[in-house]
């Protein structure tokens, strides 16, 4: 069975390559999209993305992210965004801090890597990106999965 494009290269959002832009832990790209050391680098590139659309852009709903991120000229943006609210069970104006709202962050993203790649990405592959790109949030999300897994109830 072949590797989807995104899977190949540890860049679970297909994010495109940019010339400005070194992501830590990209080790390169392959002609169009960026390629990752690992999953979690990609994940962790897909948040520090993510946190720029809410800080410079204004942009927190869910369809705005995904219009943004999967634009109609090379996507079926109504259906990605029907996709995501049906893996996420949100709707699509609720809105998303990707710093500070990140249990809603990890979700998000692991159904946008769902749309992308076709692959269903564990919470903790995800959480682990979410924590490289925000390290100072970190402590409290542990202690958060600490009281999670303590119940037996990790997403």
């Amino acid at each position: 069975m072949k590797t989807t494009r995104g899977v190949r290269n540890n860049n679970p959002l297909n994010i495109r390559k940019d010339p400005n832009t070194n992501w830590l832990g990209q080790v390169g790209d392959d002609g169009a999209f960026c390629v990752f050391c690992s999953l979690e680098y990609g994940f962790r590139a897909a948040f520090r993305c993510l946190r720029t659309y809410n800080k410079v852009h204004g942009i927190y709903k869910i369809e705005d992210i995904v219009r943004r991120w999967a634009p109609r000229f090379e996507n079926d943006t109504e259906a990605y965004i029907e996709m995501v609210c049906r893996l996420t069970g949100r709707n699509r104006e609720e809105r998303v801090d990707v710093k500070h709202h990140y249990h809603t962050a990890i979700v998000l993203v692991r159904a946008m890597a769902k749309v992308e790649t076709g692959c269903d990405y564990s919470y903790l592959d995800v959480l682990r990106g979410w924590e490289l790109a925000f390290p100072d949030g970190a402590e409290s999300v542990r202690r958060d999965m600490d009281k999670i897994d303590y119940l037996g109830i990790l997403p």
